[in-house]
């Protein structure tokens, strides 16, 4: 299969653009931010308040002098509780970051596996049918989808419709299958959007739903070999 300039070069951006030839960078969630500035109002509402509250205290108690030594005293205590309040939701915000970085640490790392894993796959392509039927079997309808997703990109490979690579990822074989121009962009997306659901985001996937799959596989696989026989006939005409 011929690959013209611009395919090249379109094939290099988008291997050049992917994260791992970028320094890693991970942006705080706006559901952050807009807690942290939500508590930011909270904590300055609580001061205030458990100022109010300590100064009626002080002056119910005489303990302040009648040259503002009491409120002054008041502003010492309610800053100490709420400093004390604002570590401990700190310390709440900082636990929940590190769980996201973890979580996306966690990803990276079994992306890098799934790229290995399909390499190794690919130079048996009937080896994740295998294991698809052997999870399905076993009831284990994720891991079974996960072989079929593998097995749709290996059998579009043998096809030569796309090119299995250790650098690619799941994006990049996405928008070179919608550039085909032969698959159903709807149906391909779900596809895929399904794949990440049940790999990264720990969604489960019913029998039922992994029977629909399954038959959406098998139009995908049909859709290739027309397209291959156009080809064909492409050249076959030049």
């Amino acid at each position: 299969m011929e690959v013209t300039i611009d395919e090249a070069k379109k094939i290099i951006d988008e291997v050049m653009s992917a994260d791992e030839f970028h320094e890693q960078r991970v942006e705080i969630p706006s559901w952050i931010r807009k807690t942290l500035k939500w508590i930011s109002e909270i904590l300055e509402e609580i001061f205030h308040w458990i100022l109010e509250q300590i100064v009626k205290l002080i002056k119910a108690l005489n303990l302040g002098g009648g040259d503002g030594s009491g409120v002054s005293l008041a502003r010492i205590v309610a800053f100490v509780i709420i400093s004390v309040l604002a570590a401990g939701l700190l310390t709440v915000i900082v636990l929940l970051v590190l769980k996201l970085l973890r979580r996306t640490n966690v990803r990276r790392k079994t992306e890098v596996s799934d790229a290995e894993e399909l390499v190794r796959l690919s130079q048996t392509p009937d080896e994740s049918m295998r294991l698809y039927r052997e999870y399905l079997e076993k009831g284990d309808c994720r891991e079974a989808y996960r072989y079929l997703f593998i097995s749709l990109l290996i059998q579009l490979n043998t096809r030569e419709l796309i090119r299995i690579k250790i650098f690619k990822t799941n994006r990049i074989y996405k928008r070179e299958i919608l550039d085909i121009g032969a698959f159903d962009e709807k149906m391909t997306e779900a596809f895929f959007e399904l794949f990440n659901l049940t790999r990264f985001g720990g969604r489960s996937i019913s029998e039922e739903t992994l029977r629909e799959k399954y038959n959406e596989y098998l139009k995908m696989l049909a859709d290739a070999d027309l397209a291959v026989k156009k080809r064909k006939k492409g050249g076959d005409s030049e």
